[in-house]
């Protein structure tokens, strides 16, 4: 079974390829303007003609001349050079019922590992953090329910500076080892936020200090002694923390890969020996980069040197990423143990990686690395690229991608809402200097606002069942909000649009799903008929809505292929805004002629379907009411 309208147009692409005796990939199609033109325009008359220099109008009549007999078509026009195809809507929509579940995308071959979140474990998630790991798990749910194999990793940095801030911070500044953290009032990723902004404005002028870091960086690359037993522990707790978090908003992982695990590997120093030998990578010795390794790649027109490692024998952060982009290609010869780390409630396992506990096969050897990261990490990700392509593995480099974003302020309503001062405008994040809101405030902050809200529609229901509502409200406002701009887009994030019941929000689009519901359990309790085949009548408005559902499809493709995923929020907007105008001219259970409403009724279902399945990869959770 296939849905639809990917499904004719697979069918019509065969058909007017061989009728026309052209080539399937100039059998393109578009949708018309205005639906009283045509159902699917064909664009090959345009394409053809401005290719061999033909008139293209001429030659769309003279193809509209061979295509009067088409599988699902009852009339064939043109305009201009495209040719405009009108549908059998009665065979289209039986078509529509029997195939509303059905998912037609190719799948690719091959594993996609994606991986999202990799938050530095030294302090609590922020608000840009939330993007981030949003964006990544509706990624690889999309990708999933189209079809594919996908693994999804988070990459947590527990060798770096950071860490080793808060180590000093907890051993040296506030003397608390971790036998005394239970001493700690706070959520403890929250109390090490605080604590990171003390201990950098200390390594502003502190010499000391700044060199006692440096002692701790090396213990905790060794794992050895209190620093490294304290930054293990440090990170483990935050990381634990960082997956709560996550987990509020349905977000899970396959595997937690750990820096401190790729170093006891090895797996740096095979890349390193690998980049030298194949001149990748040289020593500079006339530049001002001497005594260092490093890449010369070409940036903006110029050709510049990237430092892969130091004059004093470190490697940088991106000559890590090098070593495990290659592992996660499967270009690396070593491996981890794994064990589990936690089961989530969905009976989902999560691995991590260890060295010497636990064995499992399975992990890594991906086709293709998605790495979601900022937009301002866009030059270090072509670094990684250009080295695999350096070292001869051109399709492995084409085949890692960086899946960009940009950055998350906030409105400056929400801002001073959460007791922030910001003027007329926004508050940005800036982790070192303490600026930016905990991305578990902000959801509490959205919860609380659902809980009211929920709470002054429903005060009939009990507490419990209020915050069980308001909590998938919430998750899907935030998530909805993260997702509907593009990812070149900045997102100010504003709580009341968020949680807005009526404009383009994930709260709109569960309104919308709670309404089909409430119509259906209505129509049981009054006993009304909601069996029985469902007869189509010509009617304009009915065909604009089964025809707008039937695009699911080629916006799931486009979606993948542009990995775009505000292209797929908006449509399922405009899908449950299409609907719910449609319901208000088109009643279901005040209509008394039986066939009238079974076919409304069944509209419904086809529409509710498609909004079912891009909720579910947008990560929107239905509640029983609003």
């Amino acid at each position: 079974m296939i849905t639809p309208m990917k499904g004719i147009k697979e069918t019509l692409r065969k058909e007017i390829s061989n009728k026309l005796s052209i080539s399937p990939s100039d059998v393109r199609f578009d949708i018309p303007p205005d639906l009283s033109m045509g159902d699917i325009s064909l664009l090959s008359a345009f394409i053809i003609g401005k290719r061999e220099s033909k008139d293209p109008k001429k030659l769309a009549d003279d193809f509209a001349c061979k295509l009067k007999v088409l599988p699902f078509t009852e009339e064939v026009s043109t305009k201009g050079p495209f040719i405009n195809l009108k549908l059998n809507r009665e065979e289209f929509f039986h078509y529509s019922q029997k195939t509303k579940r059905k998912i037609k995308v190719k799948p690719r071959e091959g594993k996609n590992l994606i991986e999202h979140t990799n938050i530095n474990p030294n302090k609590a998630a922020h608000v840009g953090h939330l993007r981030n790991a949003i964006i990544g798990d509706s990624f690889s749910r999309l990708l999933r329910i189209i079809g594919e194999q996908v693994e999804v990793h988070n990459y947590i940095d527990d060798t770096g500076v950071q860490v080793a801030d808060v180590v000093y911070g907890l051993l040296k500044m506030r003397r608390l080892p971790p036998k005394k953290w239970e001493e700690i009032k706070e959520k403890f990723d929250h109390f090490c936020w605080d604590l990171y902004v003390e201990v950098e404005k200390r390594m502003e002028n502190d010499p000391e200090a700044i060199q006692e870091r440096y002692n701790i960086l090396k213990a905790l690359e060794k794992g050895k002694g209190e620093y490294g037993e304290t930054g293990r522990r440090l990170s483990g707790k935050i990381a634990s923390l960082h997956l709560e978090t996550m987990e509020r908003l349905g977000i899970e992982y396959d595997l937690l890969a750990w820096e401190s695990h790729i170093i006891s590997l090895g797996l740096w120093e095979r890349a390193f020996s690998l980049l030298k030998q194949s001149g990748a990578i040289k020593l500079a010795e006339n530049t001002p980069n001497k005594g260092c390794w490093v890449m010369k790649i070409e940036e903006a027109g110029k050709e510049r040197e990237k430092v892969i490692v130091r004059s004093n024998g470190t490697a940088t952060y991106v000559a890590k990423d090098i070593a495990y982009q290659m592992w996660k290609l499967g270009l690396q010869h070593e491996d981890f143990n794994y064990r589990i780390f936690k089961t989530y409630p969905s009976g989902r396992k999560l691995w991590t990686t260890d060295i010497s506990d636990g064995k499992r096969d399975g992990f890594g050897h991906a086709t293709r690395v998605y790495n979601v990261i900022d937009m301002r990490q866009g030059y270090l990700q072509r670094v990684v690229s250009e080295a695999l392509r350096k070292l001869g593995y051109k399709k492995e480099a084409d085949n890692s991608i960086h899946l960009g974003y940009e950055m998350v302020a906030l409105s400056g309503k929400t801002a001073r809402s959460m007791g922030f001062e910001a003027g007329g405008g926004t508050v940005s994040i800036s982790g070192r200097k303490g600026i930016g809101i905990k991305a578990d405030n902000l959801i509490d902050a959205v919860f609380k606002s659902a809980r009211e809200e929920v709470k002054k529609r429903n005060p009939e229901i009990g507490e419990e069942k209020i915050e069980e509502i308001a909590s998938k409200i919430s998750s899907a406002a935030i998530r909805y909000y993260m997702l509907k701009f593009t990812n070149s887009s900045v997102v100010l994030f504003d709580i009341d649009d968020a949680l807005s019941f009526e404009g383009e929000s994930g709260p709109y689009i569960q309104y919308s799903l709670v309404r089909m519901k409430g119509i259906r359990r209505k129509m049981t309790e009054r006993g009304i008929i909601t069996e029985g085949k469902s007869k189509w009548l010509n009617n304009s408005d009915y065909w604009s809505l089964i025809h707008r559902a039937s695009q699911l499809d080629d916006i799931l493709q486009k979606t993948r292929e542009k990995m775009e995923i505000s292209i797929l929020a908006k449509y399922l907007f405009s899908l449950a805004q299409s609907f719910n105008i449609f319901y208000q001219k088109y009643p279901i259970i005040k209509e008394k002629n039986l066939e009238e409403r079974n076919l409304r009724l069944a509209l419904m279902d086809i529409i509710e379907s498609k909004l079912l399945i891009g909720s579910e990869i947008l990560g929107i959770q239905i509640p029983e009411k609003m």
